[in-house]
C-alpha cells in the first residue's frame, strides 16, 4: 500500500491523539510524544514540498549554482569579516538511495565544459583536474562543507522521514517575527540535524547542525533556505545561505534544477591512464606524512602535517619553541608526541605567525595543555577567544587564563646564542597587518608563512613584493629559508623569484 503525505500526516495526528488519550490512564513516555510530535511536523513540511511519492519518484537531481563564498577566518585581521571570493560555478548531480554524486566545476556560468570534476561512489571518492588530466583522492571532511551549501532539500526531508525513529520534537521557536516548528533526526552518518519549518507554510526554511569548531568551540552551522519555487512538481529553495557561529560563509544561488537529469555512468569511474598525483591544499589526500627532517642542529622540520602544511620545532636550553599549529587538534597531538621524542624533557612555546584559520586550527589544543603562546597585539583576543570557546564535543576543558606572550613594538627575541629566534612583525601587507617572521641570525636561517613560498605561483605578486620590499629594510643575514607551505628553500631562489616577478609586473 502506498501512503500519501496527507494520509500519513492524518495517521500521525491519530496516533498522537490516541496516544494522548492513554495518557489520561497511564502516563504516556516523554520520548514517544516527542517523536509523535516530530513526525506530524515533518510530514506536513513533506507534503508542502511536494510529498514523499513525487521525492521518492525523483531518481537523479542536477543543480546548477551560482556561489558566492565568504572565507571564514581569512581576512587581514582578526575579527573582521574576509571578502568575498570571486563568484564560483558548480553543477552538483546526485543519484537517489545511493552514495554517487557528481561535482563539477565551471570556468563561468556559460561554460558547457567543466575544469574540475569530483566523483563520489559507494567505493571511491577522487577529483579529476581536466585541463592537467590529473586525479586526486579525497577525503570526505572538505567537501562537506560544500555540500551544506547546495542541499536538495526534498531528498533531506525524505532522509529523515525514513530515518523517522529518530526524529523528535524540539517544540515551536520564534525568530525576526515568525514562528517555526522545530525538530531533530540523526542522518545516515549519526549527525544530529535540526529543522525548522515555517509554522504557516510548513516548508522547511532553516536546518542547523552542532559542530566542534576549531576556533568557536561548540558552534552552531545554519543553512538558511528561500526563494522556493516549483521544479518538476516540488517546491525547491533557489537561494541558500550558509552561516557558522554567526558569520556568513556562503550564498548560492540555484541557476537551474533539473531531476531526472542524466548521470554519465563513465564519469563515475577514474579515467583510464590518468596519473594520480598527491593531494595539494585545494584537495587534500586522504593521510599525512608527519615527515620529520634536521634541518641544522636543534632545528627540526615537520613536513606535511596535513598535505602542504608545515611545523618548524627549535631546541633552546630550557625549551622546545614551535612555529605554527595548523591541522586540528588530532594533529597537534601528533606533532608534540614528535617534538617530546626528538627533544625528551624540555616544556614547549608556541609561536602563531599570525590568526588565519589554516594556521591556528591546532591553537586550542596547545592551550588545552597549558603551553604558552606567543603571537602579536592584534592577536590577544583572539588567542583569548580561542581558549574561552566551550568545547563540549571535543571533550570539556577549560582554560580561563592562557600564558600569552606579546611580540611588542614589531619585535621580540627567545633565546639567546645559537638558538636566538628573532621574532619580527614584517606586516601590514595584503595577506594580514599582523605576520611574524622567525629569523635565526647565528644560523642564517628564517621562517615565513604564506607571503613566500618558492613554488611558481605560489605567492600573488602583489604579496610577495610587498614582503620583498620589507625584506629590503630588514637587511637580514639568510641563506636558508623554511616555510610553512613549500619545501626548504635559498635566499638564492628567493632573489630569482623576486627579481623574475619584478620584471614581469
Amino acid at each position: 500500500m502506498k501512503w500519501s503525505s496527507r494520509a500519513v500526516i492524518a495517521l500521525v495526528v491519530l496516533c498522537v491523539a490516541v496516544g494522548s488519550a492513554a495518557a489520561q490512564s497511564s502516563p504516556q513516555s516523554t520520548v514517544l510524544k516527542s517523536q509523535q510530535e516530530g513526525a506530524a511536523v515533518l510530514a506536513a513540511g513533506l507534503d508542502a514540498v511536494g510529498g514523499i511519492e513525487a521525492i521518492r519518484a525523483v531518481k537523479t537531481v542536477a543543480q546548477r549554482v551560482r556561489m558566492q563564498r565568504v572565507p571564514v577566518g581569512q581576512s587581514v585581521r582578526s575579527g573582521v569579516a574576509g571578502q568575498p571570493r570571486p563568484p564560483a560555478f558548480f553543477r552538483m548531480t546526485t543519484q537517489a538511495n545511493s552514495d554517487r554524486f557528481m561535482l563539477e566545476g565551471f570556468a563561468a556560468d556559460t561554460s558547457s565544459q567543466p575544469q574540475v570534476r569530483v566523483v563520489g561512489t559507494e567505493d571511491d571518492l577522487f577529483i579529476h583536474r581536466i585541463p592537467q588530466n590529473q586525479v586526486q583522492d579525497l577525503d570526505t571532511a572538505p567537501l562537506k562543507p560544500f555540500l551544506q551549501a547546495v542541499p536538495f532539500v526534498p531528498g533531506m526531508l525524505l532522509e529523515a522521514w525514513d530515518r523517522l525513529g529518530t526524529v523528535r520534537s524540539l517544540g515551536s521557536a520564534r525568530s525576526e517575527g515568525a514562528i517555526y516548528d522545530v525538530i531533530t533526526y540523526a542522518d545516515d552518518s549519526g549527525e544530529q540535524v535540526a529543522l525548522y519549518f515555517d509554522a504557516q507554510s510548513k516548508l522547511p526554511v532553516r536546518s542547523e547542525i552542532l559542530q566542534a569548531h576549531d576556533q568557536f568551540g561548540d558552534a552552531v552551522t545554519k543553512t538558511h533556505c528561500t526563494d522556493f519555487r516549483q521544479v518538476g512538481g516540488l517546491l525547491v529553495p533557489h537561494t541558500v545561505t550558509v552561516t557558522t557561529a554567526g558569520l556568513l560563509s556562503s550564498t548560492t544561488e540555484y541557476v537551474e534544477v533539473a531531476l531526472d537529469a542524466n548521470l554519465d555512468e563513465s564519469l563515475l569511474v577514474r579515467p583510464e591512464g590518468v596519473p594520480v598525483v598527491p593531494g595539494d591544499g585545494g584537495a587534500p589526500s586522504a593521510s599525512n606524512a608527519f615527515a620529520l627532517s634536521k634541518i641544522q642542529d636543534g632545528v627540526y622540520l615537520i613536513s606535511d602535517v596535513t598535505p602542504q602544511y608545515n611545523v618548524m620545532f627549535v631546541e633552546q636550553e630550557d625549551q622546545v619553541v614551535v612555529i605554527e599549529a595548523p591541522g586540528g587538534g588530532d594533529v597537534t597531538k601528533r606533532v608534540l608526541e614528535i617534538v617530546h621524542e626528538t627533544v625528551p624533557g624540555k616544556p614547549i612555546k608556541l609561536i602563531l605567525t599570525h590568526h588565519h584559520f589554516d594556521h591556528t586550527a591546532g591553537l586550542w589544543k596547545y592551550l588545552e595543555k597549558g603551553i604558552p603562546v606567543v603571537a602579536t597585539p592584534g592577536n590577544e583576543d583572539f588567542v583569548r577567544q580561542v581558549a574561552a570557546a566551550p568545547r563540549t564535543m571535543a571533550g570539556a576543558w577549560d582554560i580561563s587564563n592562557p600564558e600569552f606572550e606579546i611580540v611588542s613594538h614589531g619585535r621580540s627575541v627567545i633565546g639567546s646564542g645559537a638558538d636566538r629566534i628573532e621574532l619580527i612583525d614584517v606586516g601590514p601587507n595584503p595577506h594580514a597587518d599582523e605576520i611574524l617572521i622567525a629569523y635565526m641570525p647565528a644560523r642564517k636561517l628564517m621562517w615565513v608563512a604564506d607571503i613566500y613560498g618558492y613554488v611558481p605561483g605560489f605567492t600573488p605578486p602583489p604579496l610577495l613584493l610587498s614582503f620583498a620590499d620589507k625584506m629590503d629594510e630588514l637587511n637580514l643575514d639568510i641563506e636558508t629559508i623554511l616555510t610553512a607551505h613549500t619545501p626548504p628553500g635559498t635566499i638564492e631562489e628567493y632573489r630569482d623569484y623576486v627579481r623574475q616577478t619584478r620584471e614581469s609586473n
